[in-house]
């Protein structure tokens, strides 16, 4: 199939203003103190409160797991892959999310004379005003990025002063590699599917164990994407993912009544464990 028509390369790029900052001066004097090497010990200082820089750290977290919700690992360089089928959808959610994100900067970005002010009286001596850089230059450190690209193809080798011979042997191991990656890709699926189910499945299976209706909720949320995040369209994974809708109740769960009444949780416990080995067998692993 031409994996070059089902999806693409998406990246995401994250950056932070590091709110952490080590203090050479204090960490040789304390280290002098001590009576131990330079190296040995470190002051570390907090240059604003972690309430202050929360929301948009929960929004960069967010992000990143919009990124990972709906795309699949593709290489080192950081480029996952994108299936045209979502694109839509990861583009909308991102945007909102970078919108939230850049207005909370926004907001640290009206306050931040008031923040030095209070880190002169929370730091006292150890304040040092060369530790704060302009608002301009820290709310520029603040950034959510993303880009998308195609994936390429063999044919788009084209080079000059080589034979015909390695030209062919490069596109030849171009696509092997893609393979590698298709199947790698499909392997990340079923992992996913396999981790996200056989949590709920083990906190079920244990007596004592608590959970909450949210971790059935991400079993639904992965079962409903899972198909679009099937690429290579591999019939043997879109029936899976069929039965584990049936098998995990995606509809049906009722989460107080497997707390209240212990029949209803072990019979749902024994649906979810049919449904971590019917996992395992399509991944080719003894359960």
């Amino acid at each position: 199939m031409n994996i070059q028509n089902n999806a693409m390369l998406a990246s995401l790029s994250v950056s932070m203003f590091g709110v952490r900052k080590t203090d050479k001066n204090e960490s040789c004097a304390l280290a002098t103190a001590k009576q131990t090497t330079s190296d040995s010990v470190s002051v570390i200082k907090t240059l604003f409160p972690k309430e202050d820089v929360a929301d948009i750290k929960m929004f960069a977290t967010k992000a990143r797991d919009i990124h990972r919700k709906y795309t699949l690992p593709w290489n080192d360089q950081g480029q996952r892959l994108l299936p045209t089928s979502v694109y839509s959808k990861y583009q909308s959610e991102m945007a909102t999310i970078i919108s939230d994100f850049d207005y909370t900067v926004n907001l640290f970005r009206n306050k931040y004379d008031d923040l030095l002010l209070d880190a002169q009286d929370r730091l006292g001596s150890l304040y040092n005003a060369d530790d704060y850089p302009s608002v301009d230059d820290v709310c520029s450190r603040f950034k959510i990025k993303t880009s998308v690209s195609p994936l390429p193809k063999s044919d788009d080798f084209r080079m000059q002063s080589m034979s015909d011979a390695d030209i062919q042997a490069i596109k030849k191991s171009y696509e092997i590699e893609l393979q590698d990656k298709m199947k790698e890709s499909q392997s990340n699926l079923l992992e996913r599917l396999y981790n996200t189910i056989n949590h709920l499945r083990d906190i079920l299976n244990n007596d004592k164990g608590v959970f909450q209706k949210s971790s059935h909720d991400k079993i639904v949320e992965l079962l409903e994407i899972a198909p679009s995040l099937n690429v290579t369209n591999d019939p043997d994974i879109d029936a899976l993912i069929n039965r584990l809708s049936l098998a995990c109740e995606v509809h049906n769960f009722d989460a107080d009544k497997c707390r209240k009444h212990m029949s209803v949780r072990m019979k749902t416990a024994k649906m979810y464990n049919g449904a971590v080995e019917d996992i395992l067998s399509v991944m080719g692993v003894a359960s």
